[in-house]
C-alpha cells in the first residue's frame, strides 16, 4: 500500500530518523513517498499521493498537515513524535513506532471535527482549541525565554517541566481579561476571566489535560472558562500536573456548537499561535467560534 510520509526531523528529543521511520514501515507491507512539511505547505498536492497521508511529528506538523486536509475527505496517521503531542494523546494514539503502525491494519479512517473561528484575523480552522488570557499569555514567554537560553533540556519530560512551571507563575499573577460571551442565541454577559479556552481535544500547552472528557467526535466544542475569582482552582489544577500521574484539571466545563466573544483587552490564541493583539486603530476583538462536524478524517481504531 502506498502512503505519503511527512517527516518533521527536528521534532521532540528523540525522534527516530527518516530511514527508522521508512523502514518501520516497509516491514508493515507500506510503501512510501518521503516529502517535508515545508515542501509539503509549497505543493499541497502531494497530499493526493497514497492511499494516506502519514504524519511523524510533534503537534506542529500535525496540525499543519491536518488543516490542509480538512474537506478533502482524505486520511491522516499519526506517528507522534515531538514534546507534547497533545493531538495524538487525546485521540488514543501513542505507543513504539513499530507498534502504532502495526494498528494501522484494524483501524479506520474516523470523522474528526475541527473548529472555525471567524473574527479580525479572516477565517481560521483549529484543531486543538482557540482561547484567551492564562494560555495566550504564557507562549510568547516560553518562547522568548527559549530564544535567549542556551540551556539543552535533557529530554521532553524537562522542557515540559519548565514550561508548567511558567503556567503556575503566571497563574498566580496573570490580570484577568473584561470578556464578553454567547453562547447560541444567548445575549452577551460580561465578566473579568483569567482563562478562557474553547477546546476541541482534551489537552492543550505542556500537555495540560484541561478537559479529559473531551470527544472531537461529538459534534460539541469544550468551553472552559476561569473567572477571576477562581484563581486558586486554577493553581490547585495546574498544580495537580506536576503529580505522579498527572490527574486532569477540575474546570468548568460547558460543551457548546458555537461561541460568541468580544474582547476588550489581551490576545486571542489560535492552537499554538497568537491570531490577533490589539493595536491603536482596533483595541478589542469581535469574534465566532463554531464546530465543524467531521471535517477531517483520522485512522483511528474503531470505537468499541
Amino acid at each position: 500500500m502506498d502512503v505519503t510520509l511527512v517527516h518533521n526531523p527536528k521534532a521532540g528529543h528523540a525522534v527516530a530518523s527518516r530511514g527508522a521511520i521508512e523502514a518501520a514501515l516497509r516491514r508493515e507491507g507500506f510503501r512510501c513517498r518521503h516529502c517535508t512539511v515545508p515542501r509539503l505547505l509549497r505543493h499541497p498536492e502531494l497530499l493526493q499521493k497514497g492511499e494516506f497521508v502519514v504524519v511523524a511529528g510533534g503537534d506542529g506538523s500535525v496540525r499543519k498537515v491536518a488543516l490542509q486536509l480538512i474537506g478533502t475527505g482524505r486520511t491522516l496517521a499519526i506517528l507522534p513524535a515531538g514534546t507534547a503531542n497533545n493531538i495524538a494523546s487525546s485521540l488514543g494514539v501513542g505507543g513504539e513506532l513499530k507498534s502504532v503502525i502495526a494498528r494501522w491494519k484494524q483501524s479506520r479512517p474516523q470523522p474528526i471535527d475541527v473548529g472555525l473561528a471567524e473574527g479580525p484575523w479572516g477565517s481560521r480552522y483549529f484543531v486543538e482549541g482557540i482561547g484567551m488570557g492564562l494560555l495566550g499569555r504564557a507562549i510568547p514567554i516560553i518562547e522568548a525565554i527559549d530564544s535567549v537560553s542556551p540551556h539543552d533540556f535533557a529530554d521532553a519530560e524537562a522542557k515540559l517541566h519548565r514550561d508548567l512551571c511558567v503556567f503556575i507563575a503566571l497563574a498566580h499573577e496573570i490580570r484577568p481579561l473584561p470578556v464578553r460571551l454567547g453562547v447560541g442565541r444567548a445575549r452577551l454577559r460580561s465578566d473579568r476571566y483569567l482563562a478562557i479556552e474553547l477546546l476541541n481535544i482534551a489537552r492543550a500547552g505542556p500537555r495540560l489535560e484541561l478537559v479529559p472528557q473531551a470527544d472531537p467526535m461529538d459534534g460539541r466544542l469544550d468551553l472552559v472558562t476561569v473567572r477571576a475569582g477562581d484563581r486558586e482552582r486554577l493553581v490547585r489544577a495546574l498544580s495537580r500536573h506536576l503529580l505522579p500521574g498527572r490527574r486532569g484539571a477540575v474546570l468548568k466545563r460547558k460543551r457548546v456548537t458555537d461561541l460568541r466573544v468580544e474582547l476588550l483587552d489581551g490576545v486571542v490564541r489560535i492552537d499554538d499561535r497568537i491570531a490577533w493583539r490589539p493595536t491603536p486603530r482596533l483595541r478589542r476583538a469581535r469574534f465566532s467560534v463554531r464546530v465543524v462536524r467531521g471535517a477531517l478524517h483520522i485512522l483511528l481504531p474503531e470505537r468499541g
